[in-house]
């Protein structure tokens, strides 16, 4: 085969081997615009509450760590609401924040759970919207990009069920033939449950489809393991173990190009 015959075939590839593309959303897709703290003081300002976002984004990581091994997949592994599972968190987030806050006044010296009860149900309401997200580089060109070449698009998410809103205020669920997430249907990222919930609305097997995310346990691994192939988004570079380097890449603007190459190296 000629080069000039190769680059021919290369400019009018489509991604026809894989018929489905799936991807996670949080940190693949978009992420929190600025951190959980920035958002969380913003809120509670508007209700006299004055703290660090340092300090509240430590009391985020350790509350979201707790409350997901206690109350596992936002609460549903337990029979708990999603709303209740985040506004409970919120309360413990400032209250382990004004507990360790001996300088300093955080919260309200009289009706403390009151505040704490509107702060936690603007906030809940908040990430809802526009307003607390960022779509990231090169999310929307890859969302076109694959529905321009014809492919079914799911989102795979560790979520509640507030993730359909927010595609729908970011103005991306157009895109999705399907929104899986995982209070919705009771399994978490890598239970390979949540991957065949997928695969069954698709009803394409798992040989024809790609799922893409950030995380090599939970979306690589997670993908793989129910026949699906998978490609890690990893902004690091330090080397990963135990992958191969041509299912890895640093930007969403990569993957078009590698999933057409690899179709090629398939069917050529």
């Amino acid at each position: 085969m000629l080069e000039h015959d190769f680059v021919d075939i290369c400019e009018g590839w489509t991604m026809s081997r894989f018929r489905l593309v799936t991807l996670d959303v949080t940190n693949t897709l978009l992420k929190i615009s600025g951190s959980p703290g920035h958002q969380y003081a913003a809120v509670a300002s508007i209700y006299g509450v004055k703290a660090k976002v340092s300090d509240i984004n430590t009391s985020f990581k350790y509350r979201y760590r707790q409350y997901s091994e206690k109350y596992p997949n936002f609460g549903s592994a337990v029979g708990m609401s999603s709303y209740k599972w985040w506004t409970d968190l919120v309360k413990d987030c400032f209250k382990s924040v004004a507990d360790a806050s001996v300088n300093s006044q955080v919260l309200p010296t009289t009706n403390q759970d009151e505040t704490l009860t509107q702060i936690a149900n603007h906030l809940y309401l908040h990430f809802s919207t526009a307003k607390a997200w960022e779509i990231l580089p090169g999310a929307e060109d890859l969302l076109q990009s694959l529905k321009a070449d014809g492919v079914m698009i799911g989102a795979i998410s560790n979520f509640d069920g507030r993730l359909e809103k927010i595609l729908s205020c970011l103005a991306l669920r157009h895109y999705f033939d399907f929104v899986t997430a995982s209070a919705k249907v009771g399994y978490e990222k890598p239970d390979r449950r949540i991957f065949e919930h997928a695969l069954a609305l698709s009803k394409i097997p798992a040989s024809e489809s790609v799922h893409i995310g950030d995380s090599y346990e939970k979306d690589y691994l997670g993908a793989v393991n129910v026949g699906m192939t998978g490609y890690l988004v990893h902004k690091g570079n330090e080397p990963l173990k135990n992958i191969d380097p041509k299912f890895v890449v640093q930007e969403l603007g990569e993957l078009p190009e590698c999933l057409r190459v690899r179709t090629m190296s398939t069917e050529l």
